[in-house]
């Protein structure tokens, strides 16, 4: 097993910068404040240049929320798939709640990783994330990065 933490060599960037729209009590921005900034595309492929030069293996995409707690990451797959081409990088993304095609564009690009929250508690979804929405949504965002239709088990199944 091979585990990848934030740090110098796995650094992360926020394709917000230090945006939020959603500012939920969970961490109302903070996290965003130790990220790198990359909010273009062409940003992006500058900076993951930059961290294989410095020897970095990969890092974290995230950034963020809108007000539906999606991480805007789509626009990125392009570059995203550039970088995989290019690139010896590992890329892992937070994603926050993606949809099914979002998920698909960025299978496409190549992403190693994606780090999905499971929220599972209305109170804290309703509380703490400051969301009106059902745990459901958490199980769909999961479901999403496996694609759809029948098979979807056997590929969870394949990469749990």
């Amino acid at each position: 097993m091979t585990a990848y933490y934030p740090s110098g060599r796995f650094p992360s960037v926020s394709v917000t910068g230090s945006r939020c729209d959603l500012r939920c009590s969970h961490c109302e921005g903070h996290y965003l404040q130790g990220m790198l900034a990359a909010q273009s595309p062409d940003q992006l492929r500058a900076l993951a240049s930059e961290m294989e030069g410095r020897g970095c293996a990969g890092f974290l995409l995230s950034g963020g929320c809108d007000l539906a707690a999606n991480v805007p990451l789509g626009p990125f797959a392009p570059a995203i798939a550039d970088i995989k081409r290019s690139t010896n990088l590992k890329v892992s993304v937070h994603p926050g709640l993606i949809s099914e095609q979002e998920a698909a564009d960025l299978v496409e690009a190549g992403v190693d990783i994606f780090c999905i929250d499971i929220v599972q508690d209305p109170s804290v979804i309703g509380n703490i994330l400051g969301l009106d929405i059902a745990p459901q949504a958490y199980e769909d965002a999961l479901a999403s990065c496996f694609g759809p239709g029948p098979s979807r088990s056997s590929r969870t199944s394949a990469w749990v």
